[in-house]
């Protein structure tokens, strides 16, 4: 089974068009499977309510989807930060915004609504394996008879039952039993949603937003990185809070610069992140996308 996270930003009937409802937190996720392939979908629940659900299924994302049936804030902000993360993305034909997107420097295709699940099909096959197990979790919640759940997308890697893996403040947690759209599963790839029952650890042991290893990726408050800012924005302001958000996790930062587009940034709350991470920084008055870490 190979396995494909597809983000659509800013159209919530096209994710219900193409997937069965599975689960909502902020993001509402969907799935399909097309032969061989699994889709796990994501979309922002409620873009007005919570807006850093974007940068959580972007990050997450190997392809997003961006519609072109409404050329408003949510369709500009998405084309933006699609762009600042080099992620491919497909266009649906309902309007013609080439005038628009050429302006950035974005990697897409423009496809009629049928087309799509043959495309997906087809980035899925190209997709290349990764090694370093990553699971980005989004839930944790105690299952009578079972014991401990924890739900995620597997970031990269593969995950085995008995694997044992790390939270981020250390504990081993071992994996009991692992379930892939309500399949019990010996092993689930990169880019699989999965439910996984594990022990070692209790409920208040592990949040959302936690990234699970063979080794422990310790959470830190402080970070230098690479920032792209969005050509809609100005340079950095010191004084001013952004939201870092890296795959489900989202904190509170202060940035400033140290040279160029290198800068600092330090955390109001410890996150898991590095620079193999992506990330996306926004601000709370819009355009609210305000760059990308890479």
């Amino acid at each position: 089974m190979k396995y494909l996270v597809v983000a659509i930003t800013n159209d919530k009937e096209l994710a219900e068009w193409l997937g069965k409802k599975t689960g909502e937190n902020g993001v509402t996720i969907y799935n399909r499977r097309i032969n061989d392939t699994s889709l796990t979908i994501l979309t922002p629940t409620n873009l007005t309510e919570k807006f850093y659900a974007l940068g959580e299924i972007l990050t997450l994302s190997d392809i997003v989807i961006i519609s072109t049936k409404s050329i408003d804030a949510n369709f500009g902000e998405s084309v933006i930060a699609a762009a600042l993360l080099n992620k491919e993305v497909i266009l649906t034909n309902d309007n013609d915004v080439s005038s628009l997107v050429n302006k950035l420097n974005l990697k897409y295709k423009v496809l009629e609504k049928e087309q799509i699940i043959n495309e997906l099909a087809v980035i899925s096959d190209a997709k290349k394996p990764t090694e370093e197990l990553l699971i980005d979790i989004d839930k944790v919640f105690p299952v009578k008879g079972v014991g401990l759940v924890l739900l995620g997308l597997v970031r990269s890697g593969t995950v085995k039952v008995h694997d044992k893996l790390y939270t981020r403040s250390g504990k081993e947690v071992q994996i009991r039993s692992i379930q892939v759209q309500d399949e019990d599963k010996e092993t689930a790839d990169q880019g699989a949603r999965v439910g996984l029952a594990v022990k070692g650890v209790e409920e208040k042991d592990i949040e959302k937003g936690e990234i699970l290893a063979k080794k422990q990726i310790k959470a830190i408050s402080e970070v230098e990185v690479v920032i792209e800012i969005s050509p809609m924005q100005k340079d950095i302001s010191e004084e001013m809070q952004y939201t870092l958000i890296r795959g489900f996790d989202t904190v509170p930062c202060k940035i400033s610069k140290i040279d160029g587009n290198k800068f600092k940034v330090k955390t109001g709350v410890p996150i898991q992140i590095n620079k193999d991470n992506v990330a996306v920084l926004i601000k709370e008055k819009s355009p609210k996308i305000f760059g990308a870490i890479k």
